[in-house]
This record gives structure tokens, C-alpha cells and sequence, in this order.
């Protein structure tokens, strides 16, 4: 996963990319609650959009939370179309 958040207004700034999966999309800025960032995510193209591939591989939308673990790491939650994940997101760069 590759996410970029340059934006707090404009989600076209905040581009997400799936690798594994071919999916791309965005993530809109929702609010703060305490430490914890959220944010919608929208897939607008990959594999969710293409027929016979099926939403078991990408979700169209969903909602991400992200707190900050450490310096340079977040705690990743993402919820949507009846499924969630969970991990670490790191800096790179």
C-alpha cells in the first residue's frame, strides 16, 4: 500500500494505490477525534471496477482511521463493505 496525504480539503491530493490488488483511489479527509485521524476512502479504478474480478479483491469505499504509534508510524484501521483490516503504515522518505 501507498498512500499520500498532502491535503486536508482536497481528496484528488491524497492518492492511495493497492498494489498487490491494482487498485487505486482516494482518501478524503473526514476529521480528528483525540489522535486519531479519519478519512473515506474511494476506489475509483482496479479490479473492483472490472467484471468477473469481484469486490473480494478491492472495496469501492470505506473508512480509514490512523493513529500515531510511534514517530514515523501509524496504526492503519480501515472498515468498509463488510470488511476490516488492520496493520502499520510507515514512513518512507
Amino acid at each position: 500500500m501507498d498512500v499520500r496525504i498532502r491535503s486536508l480539503r482536497s481528496p484528488a491530493r491524497n492518492p492511495v494505490r493497492y498494489s498487490g490488488l491494482a487498485c487505486t483511489g482516494t482518501w478524503r479527509y473526514l476529521g480528528k477525534d483525540g489522535d486519531t485521524f479519519r478519512f473515506r476512502e474511494r476506489i475509483s479504478s482496479g479490479r473492483s471496477r472490472q467484471a468477473g474480478t469481484g469486490s473480494r479483491k478491492c472495496k469501492g469505499l470505506g473508512t480509514v482511521t490512523l493513529r500515531p504509534i510511534g514517530r514515523d508510524r501509524l496504526d492503519y484501521t480501515f472498515r468498509g463493505g463488510g470488511v476490516t483490516s488492520r496493520g502499520t503504515l510507515s514512513r518512507i522518505g
